[in-house]
């Protein structure tokens, strides 16, 4: 028995490292194409972590940083995972409040959408619940995707019985914080699906590559009856791509920025980066190809590092990035601390909430 908690309890602290690890992987060239990043770096590309090479006009907040140092991805992936193990639970204000203190102490990269969103919040234009009023935050993007990594690990299989239920739930308020279009929750979602399905005792079954595709199934009811009312065109985009990953060898993986697209806008960058979770099974090369990829360098390798590490563990994490990343100790931590509030007690026989 202690062998499952301490197997489970290595994957969580893998999906919040690899979380941060891809983050501070890809802010080096974030917005940059990847003709872009191969004149930047000699014909290299990025093989670890480096200091800042984008040009972006956007990337001012985030030029300073130094190699390892990681974006808004890991700094709002902290915040819910604070909120997660202080209230032992999903508490929207909660998750206000922890947005709030990051809000406050610095925003770096963080997109238009979340900014505004947060804004409205401190100054109370708005309850939490209530939709973003600025119509310049379109919601498009993958702001929520980035994120979400902790709700999965509280709502998984090996957890609560009812965890879809509870996830999706947890899912489409957290998005209503700061998107405003449906498809950044259901982009949320199938990561999180994803992640979530990564977590899972021996007892039930080993999950492989080729299960990943099963959260689809499970989500279109309420993809379809609670986040796309109004919305029948994403809906179908949203869909249709997702139906259609395509499963390509390592060696062409460079193909699928052009097939999906690679930008923040969750219909390409979601999809952008299961695909390559499909073609590329370990953590290292998926990470890099993802990075050198280019796009949104941070966000989707932030994603793809949660969904490794959760699938493999943090030992599957480079020991050079384990120990150089930013803030390694208290992610670990609250990987540990979110671990102990999702997994109070662990019954072989029955599977419990």
């Amino acid at each position: 028995m202690q062998g499952i908690r301490e197997q489970m309890r290595d994957q969580y602290r893998g999906c919040l490292l690899g979380l941060a690890v891809g983050d501070a992987l890809g802010m080096s060239v974030e917005g940059m194409t990847r003709e872009e990043i191969l004149a930047a770096t000699e014909g290299k590309g990025v093989k670890g972590f480096l200091a800042p090479i984008t040009t972006a006009p956007w990337a001012e907040s985030i030029r300073m940083l130094r190699p390892g140092q990681w974006t808004d991805d890991t700094q709002l992936t902290r915040a819910i995972a604070r909120s997660l193990i202080q209230k032992r639970g999903f508490d929207l204000v909660n998750i206000v409040v922890e947005h709030v203190v990051e809000f406050r102490q610095h925003r770096r990269g963080w997109g238009d959408s979340t900014r505004i969103g947060i804004q409205e919040l401190v100054e109370w234009k708005r309850k939490p619940g209530d939709p973003v009023l600025d119509p310049k935050a379109l919601g498009t993007g993958n702001g929520v995707a980035m994120k979400v990594a902790p709700l999965a690990l509280l709502y998984n299989p090996a957890t609560c019985a009812d965890w879809f239920e509870r996830l999706a739930e947890s899912v489409y308020q957290l998005a209503s914080l700061t998107h405003r279009d449906p498809c950044a929750a259901a982009g949320a979602l199938h990561v999180a699906m994803w992640i979530a399905s990564a977590i899972r005792p021996p007892e039930l079954d080993e999950f492989t590559y080729a299960s990943m595709g099963e959260p689809f199934s499970a989500t279109s009811p309420f993809v379809d009856q609670r986040l796309f009312p109004k919305c029948p065109s994403h809906r179908k985009q949203l869909r249709e791509t997702l139906d259609g990953l395509p499963l390509i060898t390592p060696d062409r993986v460079s193909e699928l920025p052009d097939l999906l697209g690679n930008s923040s806008f969750v219909l390409e960058s979601v999809p952008f980066v299961l695909a390559m979770a499909l073609s590329v099974h370990h953590f290292t090369p998926a990470l890099l190809a993802t990075v050198n990829a280019g796009g949104d360098t941070d966000s989707n390798a932030a994603m793809l590092g949660a969904l490794h590490g959760a699938m493999h563990g943090i030992s599957e994490i480079p020991v050079e990035w384990r120990d150089d990343v930013e803030a390694r100790g208290e992610i670990i931590a609250l990987a540990d601390q979110l671990f102990e509030v999702a997994n109070p007690k662990i019954d072989t026989s029955e599977i419990i909430c």
